[in-house]
């Protein structure tokens, strides 16, 4: 099974770079995805998927969001998942939420990406990083209308990580462990739909 992974951000359609959203300390939004990526990408592999994605063997992410759409399309991809950290003009505004688009199984991914999340870091074995829980809001998986979503021809999956502009959430966010445990859950909850369970 081929699966398409674009981290978010990294250039703008008109080629200029693109960071995403920047957070207090000013983490940006794409160094976070795109380390993510690189971190799902290899346990997916390791999983026995095919995975697709220019950004994946890159030193830096230089693909925007209509090349990496054309090339999951022309590639013959058969999920697509944009890696995001959300962003609010309150800093209080926290949480993970999934956005799907496509056939059913967009939905069950996003579904299951959230209930693995949680199970896994909100409230599971990995719920505690230096000796504190996390307390992340689980914030629904919804039908979107983003690009990503409408544009791809497999189904299609954005995750927003976290708010890095909650301080507390950008901190997490600094943390290779906790990139590592995102990493985990997404790629456990793929394996959950396609693997065990079937679609």
């Amino acid at each position: 099974m081929k699966i398409y992974l674009d981290p978010g951000h990294g250039e703008g359609v008109k080629g200029t770079p693109d960071p995403g959203a920047i957070g207090p300390t000013g983490l940006t939004e794409n160094t976070v995805t795109f380390d993510l990526a690189k971190r799902l990408g290899h346990l997916l592999r390791e999983k026995g998927y095919q995975v697709l994605g220019a950004t994946l063997t890159a030193a830096r992410d230089d693909e925007n969001l209509n090349e990496a759409i054309a090339a999951a399309n022309a590639q013959g991809a058969e999920l697509f998942l944009s890696l995001h950290c959300n962003a609010a003009a309150s800093p209080k505004a926290r949480g993970v939420e999934t956005w799907y688009g496509g056939s059913g199984t967009a939905q069950v991914v996003a579904e299951a990406i959230l209930h693995r999340i949680g199970e896994q870091i909100a409230g599971g074995k990995g719920a505690w990083v230096q000796g504190r829980r996390y307390p992340l809001v689980n914030r629904g998986a919804k039908k979107g209308r983003f690009a990503v979503l409408t544009k791809t021809r497999m189904p299609a999956v954005l995750v927003e990580l976290a708010f890095i502009s909650n301080s507390q959430e950008e901190a997490w966010l600094k943390e290779r462990t906790v990139r590592q445990q995102f990493a985990q859950a997404i790629a456990d909850a793929i394996d959950d739909v396609y693997r065990r369970k079937g679609v």
